[in-house]
C-alpha cells in the first residue's frame, strides 16, 4: 500500500450512518512495513513497485537448487531470472536484492487450519533464517547478457538444441521398458523364436472380472499383452479383495464395478497399457423371459461386437449357462477361445477348437454329413465346453441357497488355473494355427520332464513346447491330466447346425433359444438323429452295393459240375 496514513478511515467526513464495522475488510489498510509477495508480469503494474524510493526494498526471492552450505554462489535460476527482470522491467544496470531459499520447502495443503497456517508460517521462517542467503545484486546490460546452450542449427542459425529424454526420465516409459525386459532377456537366453510383437499387438476380451479374470489379467500384463478389455457386472464386494488381487477394501466401502475397478488396478500397475472395463451382462440361457428379451437382444449384439473387435477370447464367467452365447459367437467367428472353470477341489483349462467347416443340412438344425475324403482330408476338429454334454445349458442358479450360488473353492485354485490359461494362450499364439493347432499325441502328453530336442519339428509344437488341448487339475491327489477331446457333431454350441442357425438368425434366434433352452436340445435332437439315419442309410447303401457286387461276381465265376474224383487233400477247401 503506497499510502502510509494508518488511519483506517481516511475520508475526515464522518459516516453519518453509525454502523459499528462499514467495511467488510476487518484491515483495509494494512502496514506498509509488512512483508508481501507480487507476482505480475506486466511493465506497467510494477511501475510502482520499482520505482526509486522502494527499489531497495524490493527483494526477489526464488527457490535456489544449489547446495545450502555454499555461502556467496548462487544456482542457474538466479541468471534467468535476472534476465527476465532486466528485460521486462528496464532494470538493467540498477542494483536489487535477491534471496535465494535453500534447503526443504515447507508444503501446506489447500486449506490449512489456523493452527496449520501458523506451523508453516514459522517454517517458513527457519528456511529463511537459517539456509536464505539475501544478495545484493548488480544487474548486467542485457547486451552483456551470455546465452548459453544454443548452438547453430542445420540453417545456421542460433537456437535451442531439443534432446528428447523421455525414455530416460518419463517415468511411464521407464514403466514399459522395465516391464519389458524380461520377456527381451527370455528371448535372448531361451528362445530366440518368441514373437513378443503378437503378444503385444493382440486384443485380449475378459468376460468376468472375478477371482479368475484379476489374476489373468496381471498375468497377461506380465507376458507383454497390452490391449485389454473387461466385461462384468457385479460389485466389488468386501469378500472379494482377499481372492481377488485387483481389488481393495476401499472399491468395496465404494461400490465400484468390478470390470472398471479392475481396469483402473491394471493401469496403475502399468501405466500408458490399452486397458478398459465395462459393465456388461452376459445374457444367459433360462434367465431371459419375454419381458427381458429386448434388453436381451441388445446385450447379445453388443457381445457380438465384442467378440468381433478382440482377437482372443477369455471365458471366466461363474456359470455354466453363461458360457453358452459366448462359445457360439467365438465359433461362428472363428475366434480363439480360452475357457476356464473352476470346482472345489479342482479345475479344467482349455482351449476351444475352430469353426465347424462342414456346411449344414437344409434347414440349419441338421448335421452335415460331410463326403468320405473330405473328413479325411481335413483334422478331427477339437471339441468345446459343451462338446460332452447331454442336456442344453439352463437356469442353474435359480432356487439356491448363497453356498451353491457362490463360487466355493480351494483358494489356491484359481491362480494355478489362471496361470496355466495364459500359458496356453501364450503357446498358442506361437503356433501358425492358432487354435485349430493339433495337440500333441498322448505318450507327450503323459511325458515327465522338458521335451526333446526332435519334438520342436513336430506340428504340434510351439517355441515354448506343447500345446493339449485340456488341462485338468485334481487337486486331492495333486494330479495333472491333459486329455484330447474330439467335437461332437451334434454339440448344443459349436456344431455345424448350431453356429449356422445361430449366423443366418443372429441376435433373434439367440433371444429365442436364451428364452426356449429346450429348443437347443431339440435342435440337437434333431441333428443326433438326422445323423444317425444318414450313418444307418450309408451302411444300407454299402451293403446294398457289396450285395450287388457278390452277385456279379457269382455270375461271373464258371462252375465246374463234373463229378471227378474227390482229392482228400483238398478237404481244406
Amino acid at each position: 500500500n503506497p499510502n502510509p496514513n494508518p488511519n483506517p478511515n481516511p475520508n475526515p467526513n464522518p459516516n453519518p450512518n453509525p454502523n459499528p464495522n462499514p467495511n467488510p475488510n476487518p484491515n483495509p489498510n494494512p502496514n506498509p512495513n509488512a512483508p508481501f509477495c507480487a507476482l505480475t508480469f506486466g511493465a506497467a503494474e510494477a511501475q510502482g513497485l520499482f520505482s526509486a524510493t522502494r527499489q531497495k526494498s524490493v527483494i526477489f526471492a526464488f527457490r535456489d537448487p544449489i547446495d545450502a552450505s555454499l555461502e556467496e554462489a548462487v544456482g542457474w535460476p538466479a541468471r534467468n531470472l535476472l534476465a527476465f527482470i532486466a528485460k521486462r522491467y528496464g532494470m538493467e544496470g540498477k542494483t536489487i536484492q535477491l534471496l535465494s531459499l535453500r534447503g526443504r520447502v515447507p508444503q501446506a495443503s489447500p486449506n490449512p487450519s489456523p493452527t496449520s497456517a501458523a506451523r508453516i508460517v514459522e517454517d517458513w521462517k527457519e528456511v529463511v533464517q537459517r539456509w536464505g542467503r539475501l544478495l545484493e545484486v548488480k544487474v548486467a546490460e542485457f547486451g552483456e547478457v551470455q546465452y548459453t546452450g544454443w548452438e547453430a542449427n542445420q540453417k545456421g542459425r542460433m537456437g535451442p538444441r531439443m534432446a528428447n529424454l523421455s525414455n530416460l526420465m518419463d517415468p511411464a516409459r521407464l514403466a514399459n521398458s522395465s516391464a519389458d525386459l524380461n520377456l527381451r532377456l527370455m528371448r535372448w537366453r531361451q528362445y530366440p523364436d518368441l514373437d513378443v510383437d503378437a503378444l503385444r499387438q493382440t486384443k485380449v476380451l475378459l468376460l468376468g472380472a472375478g477371482t479368475l479374470g484379476c489374476s489373468i489379467g496381471r498375468l497377461l500384463v506380465g507376458w507383454g499383452f497390452r490391449n485389454i478389455k473387461l466385461l462384468d457386472s457385479g460389485k466389488v464386494s468386501y469378500s472379494n479383495p482377499t481372492r481377488q488381487s485387483l481389488y481393495v477394501s476401499a472399491d468395496a466401502e465404494r461400490g465400484d464395478y468390478k470390470s472398471v475397478a479392475a481396469a483402473a488396478a491394471l493401469n496403475k500397475i502399468l501405466p500408458g497399457m490399452n486397458v478398459t472395463g465395462e459393465v456388461f451382462k452376459i445374457p444367459m440361457p433360462g434367465h431371459v423371459n419375454a419381458a427381458d428379451a429386448p434388453a436381451a437382444r441388445a446385450e447379445a449384439a453388443a457381445l457380438d461386437a465384442h467378440i468381433q473387435a478382440s482377437d482372443v477370447v477369455f471365458l471366466l464367467t461363474d456359470s455354466r449357462e453363461s458360457r453358452w452365447l459366448p462359445t457360439v459367437i467365438a465359433a461362428r467367428e472363428d475366434k480363439p477361445l480360452i475357457n476356464v472353470a473352476l470346482g472345489m477341489d479342482g479345475f479344467l483349462v482349455m482351449r476351444h477348437g475352430g469353426r465347424p467347416a462342414a456346411p449344414p443340412a437344409a434347414g440349419g438344425e441338421a448335421c452335415a454329413a460331410g463326403d468320405a475324403d473330405d473328413a479325411a482330408a481335413e483334422p478331427q476338429r477339437l471339441g468345446c465346453y459343451f462338446c460332452t454334454d447331454v442336456v442344453a445349458a439352463t437356469n442353474s442358479l435359480s432356487n439356491r441357497t448363497l453356498d451353491q450360488m457362490c463360487t466355493v473353492t480351494r483358494p489356491g485354485l484359481a491362480p494355478l488355473a489362471s496361470a496355466l490359461a495364459v500359458e496356453l494362450c501364450v503357446s498358442m499364439l506361437q503356433h501358425p494355427q492358432r487354435h485349430r493347432a493339433p495337440p500333441p499325441p498322448t505318450p507327450i502328453l503323459d511325458r515327465v520332464g522338458p521335451l526333446p530336442m526332435a519334438a520342436s519339428t513336430q506340428p504340434w509344437a510351439t517355441p515354448l513346447g506343447a500345446l493339449p488341448h485340456q488341462i485338468r487339475m485334481f487337486i486331492s491327489s495333486f494330479g495333472i491330466v491333459t486329455p484330447t477331446i474330439q467335437s461332437f457333431d451334434c454339440c448344443t454350441a459349436c456344431s455345424g447346425g448350431v453356429v449356422n442357425a445361430f449366423a443366418a438368425g443372429g441376435a433373434d434366434w439367440a433371444v429365442n433359444m436364451l428364452q426356449n433352452p429346450a429348443k437347443l436340445e431339440e435342435v440337437s435332437l434333431t441333428l443326433a438323429l438326422t445323423l444317425t439315419l444318414t450313418l444307418t442309410l450309408t451302411l444300407i447303401t454299402l451293403q446294398l452295393s457289396g450285395i450287388q457286387k457278390l452277385r456279379e461276381v457269382e455270375v461271373d465265376m464258371d462252375w465246374d459240375d463234373d463229378e471227378d474224383e474227390y482229392d482228400d487233400d483238398s478237404s481244406a477247401l
